[in-house]
């Protein structure tokens, strides 16, 4: 079970009255949809599409002399 599935199955065993302190304890976290323009999309689908290589830690330090 996924940890989006726990929090709904737990969610849906609450009893009303609890509800608006969930509500109230993860209104924080929620996050707004952010609309893009299409050349932002075109963008982050061109990098999605050709990602540059990754590299280790142990390189980025090598390269910043660390």
């Amino acid at each position: 079970m996924s940890d989006r599935e726990r929090l709904h199955s737990i969610i849906d065993t609450l009893p009303e009255f609890q509800l608006p302190q969930v509500v109230a304890l993860l209104q924080p976290f929620e996050m707004e949809e952010e609309e893009i323009d299409e050349e932002t999309r075109q963008a982050l689908e061109a990098a999605d599409a050709d990602p540059a290589p990754s590299i280790s830690l142990e390189e980025v330090k090598r390269r910043l002399g660390l």
